[in-house]
């Protein structure tokens, strides 16, 4: 059972992943929320690669062939991986699993904040929930927002799935 559960968040966390990056798109469209570079994304996981995980100001940090790319691959991993928190999580916790997953999915998403706030942010050098990003990019907001929709994703997924 709980083999074919975390199959099924692991895809879950791709489309969770997806319904981030629409809420992103628009939000950002609409400039309610800041938007995602997946340019500097792909330079923070092609730079890890080579032992590179911190960052003064990654804005100024010679730029890799295909970082956009890498990116985004980096982004729908991360999305699929971390996903799997969720049913780690219940388990470790001892809670059943739940006949309707999306509370428990809109609250894991909202948890899984903490990744931007205190691993990426700081990372690319704009400091704890990215306090000193530019204010249009809205950070702590954005996080908030997105990473809600990325556990709406998940339970919606799995719901169907289970």
């Amino acid at each position: 059972m709980y083999s074919e559960f975390i199959t099924y968040a692991m895809i879950g966390g791709l489309v969770g992943t997806l319904a981030m990056d629409v809420v992103k798109y628009y939000g950002h469209k609409l400039h309610l929320i800041g938007g995602v570079k997946m340019d500097l994304l792909g330079r923070w996981s092609l730079g890890m690669l080579k032992g590179r995980f911190v960052y003064e100001d990654i804005h100024h940090a010679e730029a890799f062939d295909s970082e956009t790319k890498a990116g985004w691959i980096f982004h729908y991993l991360t999305g699929a991986l971390v996903a799997v928190l969720y049913p780690i999580g219940l388990l470790l916790f001892q809670i059943p699993i739940p006949q309707d997953h999306l509370m428990y999915t809109m609250i894991f998403g909202l948890l899984t904040s903490v990744f931007p706030w205190f691993i990426v942010y700081p990372s690319f050098g704009v400091g704890f929930f990215g306090t000193r990003a530019p204010k249009e990019a809205k950070p702590v907001l954005t996080s908030l927002v997105s990473h809600t929709f990325y556990g709406l994703g998940i339970g919606v997924f799995i719901n169907l799935m289970m």
